[in-house]
């Protein structure tokens, strides 16, 4: 199909065209009233005891107590998992909800879980439900923390402790670009004009040419339109 041949089309059936520009133009005036959201997100940091030798190396073991703390966590509660640990819960389309995920430090092909802390995020339509949620979240770690090393006989001295990173939660106010969202949009709807244009065309001109065959096929079996065939004498 030739650059021409489109125009024409195009032409041809322009209501096609009207009607998807204003489903767009529909679209993108939703997309300007969609309001951002408000994100935050704190480090509860795992601290070895004061009494643990210094020239030992207990990253290792407090990050598999790290790792228990979490699938402790969110096996207990409905949460809002993130498809990707990079990734932000706002990012993946999610207006309220939050997480607890421990931090993987690895690359692409490899995971490395090497750091003892739990990453709470928190996403929601107002900073304060987010910074209230984000603070709950955080006693509640620090809560199960001392729990989990009472129940096992550890002894208070010799407990792992918790530490907020930041120690108050930094509230954000995230909105996307309607810029790019209505470029997006513009370039979709144009696209999608053209190819119903093209489609609808093609139909119509395809149910067109079968009605000459028709009476062709009609007109050579003898029939005639309005007239009845005449008998023999």
């Amino acid at each position: 199909m030739t650059a021409v041949q489109l125009l024409r089309i195009l032409g041809r059936r322009w209501y096609v065209l009207l009607l998807v520009a204003v489903i767009t133009g529909v679209a993108i005036l939703l997309i300007h009233r969609v309001p951002g959201v408000y994100w935050t997100q704190v480090d509860v940091v795992f601290l070895p005891p004061k009494t643990a030798n210094a020239l030992e190396d207990q990253n290792t073991s407090i990050v598999q107590f790290v790792a228990v703390i979490e699938r402790e966590i969110n096996g207990a509660g409905s949460a809002t998992h993130a498809a990707s640990s990079s990734g932000t819960l706002y990012g993946e389309g999610f207006r309220s909800g939050w997480q607890i995920s421990l931090p993987n430090n690895g690359g692409q092909w490899q995971n490395n879980f090497n750091r003892p802390a739990l990453s709470i995020e928190v996403v929601d339509s107002s900073p304060e439900k987010v910074a209230e949620v984000a603070a709950s979240l955080s006693t509640r770690v620090a809560r199960l923390v001392q729990r989990q090393q009472s129940e096992i006989g550890i002894a208070p001295g010799n407990h792992v402790t918790t530490i907020d990173s930041p120690s108050i939660p930094v509230v954000t106010y995230v909105q996307g670009s309607d810029a790019r969202a209505s470029i997006a949009l513009a370039a979709l709807g144009a696209v999608v004009g053209v190819l119903a244009a093209a489609v609808l065309d093609r139909i119509l001109l395809e149910r067109r040419s079968d009605r000459p065959d028709r009476a062709r096929v009609e007109t050579d079996s003898g029939t005639r339109p309005g007239r009845a065939p005449s008998s023999p004498i």
